[in-house]
């Protein structure tokens, strides 16, 4: 045993009074696993943090109380600075990496904020909508309704219409916009390409409020409009392709895997405190909350200024691995041309090209609008053009494309969990957004524990990483397959929780699937190519599912028991689809290496006949 430094606090029920360091005996094995487990990125030399979050949840009818306490401890590492010092290191100017995070973070508590208010809001003008021409003196003085009166059928179906045609609404813009922006960003830099989309998203954010506060004025349908703000800056997905870009280009690539895994844990830990904020204001004051997440968002503009103004690079673009390794011979000038290569390329192949290693004249440079407008309407229909040669190049990238399609028509349910528990267990949203709070916990203590659980209990017992990701995917679709008819069919708030906690261990998917297709490809170029095509798959996917299941909902409610599960039962038959396609993938991976012996023993022995000559 080891004696570790820990912090402690005394406590009461209303918080923590004071702080105290003790020395506490630690196991060897919880000091090696935090060796190994990567850390979330932290500012302060801490060891280990405790975060103590109660949640009360009142059973309605019974007047019972249920006290929920749980810890969630973060692993903090005392050198993490110095090892975000060592992936970090620009040769001059200013590093994007701590803007990068900080704009991570705060987009992801800002979003949250604003996004959990959606379904109550939508909620509220339906009920008011309703009660408006039967019972008006149910409406409250400042136009909000009681909850309770808001379960009832019709006001829920029409929940469901508006909410999904919003959600699908939002997944247009992307299909468009993606190709022009990325473009667009070797001419105006990706500096100005953020400052606009932060500030488009917090002019969406401030509109979606405003229509539903001056509910005597705008009908709830405005809210249409607000997808269409992304015309300004490209949206919630090119921010984060910029954002991850920029840690792209100054961390190495041997830690960048590394970097995304403390970076998703860390957004979930800021979103899950966005929650816990929603879980409070929801109930008493809805408006302070979007007020909280508006301010959030207008802080973010002024980290934009933040990066560097020039576009170089700082480290070299990562190397792929291929099937056809090169030869000794022009490994050398293969390192040279890597840059201009992939510049020169990425016209044609990349969704966000890097932009040239020296700035261009400012003078040169045309007016900012008219930029954006000009590219908008000559180079919508590169993104569209690619994806169709995507799915044709070959027979692994349609089986990927059409298992990113059918995943994330299967997940696609997600979209209604939050109003199914609402509805089933008469749960106020205040109390929903508590539960997706826990969830967004278990998904985190999973994101930081993975890399640990994958590289000393799996690894070493399937042998190849391209293995491990596979068996992580099936274990994840099985997860979630499981996890959604639990779901539908969970009898008590206990189970609808114990359900919500089997699905969120398939929360590795997303990562471990990318991981193993990533591998699979055979350049630089062929990896951009088909990160376009699964993000142009999930978005058609996204629009699919979206409407399928909105649309199915607002059609089974008040109907009969089985019924009314029936899309939760559609759902995990098409995640067991899913997992079929994923065990049809791994098939490639034995293919592949066997190609490559072939390839490398027809390469050499031409070396040998151009020796021989």
């Amino acid at each position: 045993m080891r004696l570790v430094g820990v912090p402690s606090c005394t406590s009461t029920k209303t918080g923590c009074l004071s702080w105290s360091y003790h020395n506490r005996p630690v196991a060897p094995w919880f000091v090696r696993s935090t060796q190994l487990v990567p850390s979330l990125p932290c500012f302060l030399d801490v060891l280990l943090v405790h975060i103590r979050v109660s949640y009360v949840f009142v059973a309605s009818q019974t007047f019972t109380f249920k006290y929920i306490s749980f810890i969630f401890d973060v692993t903090m590492l005392t050198g993490l600075r110095r090892r975000w010092s060592v992936v970090s290191n620009p040769p001059e100017g200013r590093s994007p990496l701590m803007p990068a995070i900080i704009l991570c973070t705060m987009g992801a508590f800002g979003e949250v904020c604003l996004t959990s208010t959606h379904m109550y809001l939508i909620e509220q003008a339906a009920c008011r909508k309703y009660f408006g021409a039967y019972d008006p003196a149910q409406i409250g003085f400042n136009g909000l309704m009681d909850e309770e009166l808001c379960k009832i059928a019709p006001v829920q179906t029409q929940v469901a219409q508006i909410n999904g045609l919003y959600a699908v609404l939002g997944f247009i813009p992307p299909i468009f916009l993606t190709g022009p922006y990325g473009k667009m960003a070797k001419i105006l830099g990706k500096k100005k390409i953020m400052l606009l989309n932060v500030s488009s998203l917090t002019l969406a954010g401030l509109y979606f409020t405003l229509v539903c506060y001056f509910y005597n004025t705008f009908d709830i349908r405005w809210i249409y409009l607000t997808p269409f703000l992304d015309i300004i800056g490209g949206g919630q997905v090119i921010m984060a392709s910029f954002i991850m870009t920029y840690i792209s280009e100054c961390v190495n690539s041997k830690r960048l895997s590394h970097v995304f895994y403390r970076l998703s844990a860390l957004q979930l830990l800021f979103a899950f405190f966005a929650m816990l904020v929603s879980s409070v204001t929801l109930r008493r004051n809805v408006w302070v909350q979007c007020l909280i997440g508006i301010i959030v968002l207008i802080c973010m503009i002024p980290i934009c200024l933040l990066f560097p103004d020039s576009r170089r690079t700082f480290l070299a673009p990562p190397q792929r691995p291929t099937l056809i390794p090169s030869s000794p011979e022009d490994s050398a000038s293969d390192d040279s041309d890597s840059i201009t290569s992939s510049q020169s390329s990425s016209e044609t192949t990349s969704l966000l090209p890097i932009g040239p290693l020296t700035p261009e004249d400012p003078d040169s440079q045309p007016a900012l609008f008219r930029t954006i407008f000009s590219a908008l309407a000559s180079h919508t229909t590169h993104s569209l053009s690619l994806f169709h040669s995507i799915i044709y190049a070959n027979k692994f990238s349609r089986y990927t494309l059409f298992t990113y399609f059918m995943l994330t028509l299967g997940t696609g349910i997600r979209i209604i969990f939050a109003q199914w528990g609402s509805i089933t267990f008469d749960w106020l949203f205040a109390e929903v957004n508590a539960i997706t709070g826990f969830e967004m916990v278990v998904s985190g203590i999973i994101l930081v524990s993975l890399p640990y659980i994958t590289h000393s209990l799996l690894k070493p017992r399937l042998g190849s990483s391209s293995s491990v990701d596979i068996f992580v995917t099936k274990a994840s679709v099985l997860a979630h397959a499981v996890g959604v008819v639990l779901i539908g069919f969970a009898p008590s708030r206990v189970g609808f929780i114990f359900s919500m906690t089997i699905w969120t261990l398939g929360s590795g998917l997303g990562a471990s699937l990318r991981s193993f297709c990533t591998g699979m490809m055979e350049s630089r170029e062929a990896i951009e190519e088909i990160y376009l095509g699964i993000g142009m798959m999930e978005t058609l996917a996204n629009i699919v599912s979206t409407a399928s299941w909105s649309a199915a909902f607002s059609e089974v409610l008040e109907m009969k028991y089985w019924v009314m599960r029936l899309p939760f039962m559609v759902s995990s038959s098409l995640l067991v689809v899913v997992f079929a396609c994923v065990w049809v993938l791994g098939r490639f991976d034995r293919v592949l290496p066997t190609m490559s012996e072939g390839l490398m023993n027809d390469d050499h022995d031409s070396n040998e006949s151009d020796d021989m000559l």
